[in-house]
């Protein structure tokens, strides 16, 4: 098999893994306690990472504290998106929208020109979003079903240029992301642990296992996109990712029940599309 195939294998398993605990946490009555289990899987899971990946320079640290405070608010829109919409609403939202918005900021934060794939891919991704803000009654009937997706593809973006920016510094990938999957535990835990100690608790002695799961899931997918991207053309590697967005949308409709299946699934394809044109393009 040749090192280009097994990359995009495994970035495409990844997108998989990725809408796969998208929907856990969507399907949990508590989302709250379900992605404080999450997190504290994935975090556990990052350990080894942290402790044979050897040191990282300190000069990344300011942008893995950075990363992991907008990563809080980032957990905090994502579950008032999943309570406000459909997986196969609120995914596409907020997935589409994080790469969107990068391709527009650079200009401002990197200093680069938008290309000419780059504009078709905006193009293309706003028309996808707009097709999803379109609901019954009217362009977007309830606000929170488009503010919540956009605020967590706002966070989604803004973690993004944090962690570009601290794993070029850092001069040891695996280990940043070990240390901002372990640091990523701690915010969330603290806000349950005094806010909803006993719907944690109760959680705990009933079913941890399911967002535990997805803790894991979350982890490994992570961890297939920087094997992947270590041997593969990275922007191969992030456009595939991108297909998570079709896989959320086609988990929404086909399995969750949710409705408006064909033109969601469309409006998704033609967001994960934009998104591989951008990640190509650029």
């Amino acid at each position: 098999m040749s090192p280009d195939l097994l990359a995009a294998i495994l970035a495409l398993v990844a997108a998989g893994l990725h809408a796969t605990w998208n929907a856990m946490i969507k399907v949990r009555g508590d989302r709250l306690i379900a992605m404080t289990i999450l997190s504290v899987a994935g975090g556990l899971c990052s350990v080894p990472l942290i402790v044979f990946g050897g040191p990282i320079d300190l000069r990344s640290l300011p942008f893995l504290l950075g990363s992991v405070f907008v990563h809080t608010f980032y957990y905090a829109a994502l579950i008032a998106s999943y309570r406000a919409a459909d997986l196969s609403h609120a995914y596409p939202l907020a997935r589409g929208s994080a790469p969107l918005l990068l391709t527009l900021a650079a200009p401002l934060w990197l200093g680069e020109t938008i290309t000419t794939p780059e504009a078709l891919g905006i193009a293309m991704i706003s028309c996808g979003i707009f097709a999803l803000l379109r609901l019954p009654g009217g362009l977007v009937a309830n606000w929170r079903m488009a503010a919540y997706p956009l605020a967590t593809g706002i966070t989604i973006a803004t973690y993004t240029v944090f962690d570009t920016l601290g794993v070029r510094a850092s001069g040891n990938p695996p280990a940043y992301v070990g240390w901002l999957f372990f640091l990523d535990t701690f915010p969330i835990l603290l806000f349950v642990v005094v806010r909803h100690p006993m719907a944690l608790i109760a959680t705990l002695r009933t079913g941890p296992w399911l967002p535990a799961l997805g803790g894991v899931i979350s982890a490994l997918g992570y961890g297939m996109v920087l094997v992947a991207i270590s041997f593969g053309q990275a922007e191969h590697v992030a456009a595939l990712r991108e297909t998570s967005v079709i896989l959320a949308a086609l988990i929404g409709t086909r399995l969750l029940g949710e409705p408006f299946g064909p033109r969601r699934v469309f409006a998704a394809a033609l967001v994960a599309a934009g998104a591989v044109v951008l990640e190509v393009g650029g």
